[in-house]
């Protein structure tokens, strides 16, 4: 490692490292030494500026775009809020290795508090801003269950695609006890098990049609499409009974006008 210096008319010092970093420092103290830190550019061309009399940033500028400032507070902590993403991330020393490096809080720009972090980054805990909040499982086969706390249901997700994130849901469990499971890559259920004993079926087809069939009432097949324009596939277009009879002309009330027999009596 070697470096060079440059001098500068107002006092200050600049120090190039061979590993491509740049220190600057403010002029001189009388006993020779230099002054405080003013900047710190790292080797990928980050730069910290801002320094406190602890030699500690109050902000930086990433080279690959954005900024952030530091907050650090009496207790230890400090907070890091990026711009312009809005985000805000509190460290502490949680692991006691001397290093403020470990997540306890974490604020997105939405308002969402994300808290109860493990040693591996993964939060506990989670606030939203529309008060609603949930607790979050973490298993040794890598899937993370998620348990919301005011609606009841929890919700069990993987890395089905292999990018890296358990962020694909595998089987959701409701308040009442139904269980969707066998989700397609849209994030739509296959199959659900009602807290009934009863079960049923989805098939999606290309026209954004859903056909629903179960075992309820001796067995039927449902058609869902939407109908009102609400972006949910729920208006129910024809039903077919087990015994052949089709139902159809359905209101916004979920009541047929039409019947076609089995028997084809109309």
């Amino acid at each position: 490692m070697s470096a060079n210096y440059v001098y500068h008319a107002d006092g200050s010092l600049e120090i190039h490292m061979s590993d491509g970093s740049v220190m600057v420092y403010a002029a001189g103290n009388d006993d020779g030494t230099p002054g405080r830190l003013i900047s710190y550019e790292t080797p990928e061309h980050d730069v910290y500026s801002r320094y406190d009399d602890q030699n500690q940033p109050g902000h930086v500028d990433f080279d690959g775009g954005g900024s952030g400032d530091y907050i650090r507070h009496t207790d230890g902590t400090v907070s890091f809020h990026a711009l312009p993403e809005g985000y805000t991330v509190v460290f502490a020393d949680t692991d006691g290795d001397g290093e403020i490096d470990d997540v306890i809080r974490y604020t997105t720009k939405a308002g969402d508090v994300y808290s109860d972090y493990d040693d591996q980054g993964n939060p506990g805990h989670v606030d939203f801003h529309d008060h609603t909040s949930g607790d979050y499982t973490y298993f040794p086969d890598g899937t993370v269950a998620f348990h919301s706390i005011e609606e009841g249901y929890t919700a069990v997700f993987a890395d089905r695609d292999h990018d890296g994130e358990a962020d694909d849901i595998v089987s959701m469990t409701t308040k009442g006890g139904d269980v969707y499971s066998d989700y397609d890559d849209q994030g739509n259920p296959g199959h659900v098990e009602f807290a009934n004993d009863t079960w049923g079926d989805y098939t999606y087809l290309s026209d954004g049609k859903v056909l629903f069939t179960t075992n309820a009432d001796g067995g039927y097949t449902i058609l869902l499409d939407d109908l009102d324009g609400d972006g949910e596939v729920d208006d129910i277009v024809t039903q077919s009974m087990h015994n052949g009879d089709v139902y159809s002309d359905f209101d916004h009330l979920g009541k047929p006008h039409h019947v076609e027999f089995g028997d084809h009596t109309p």
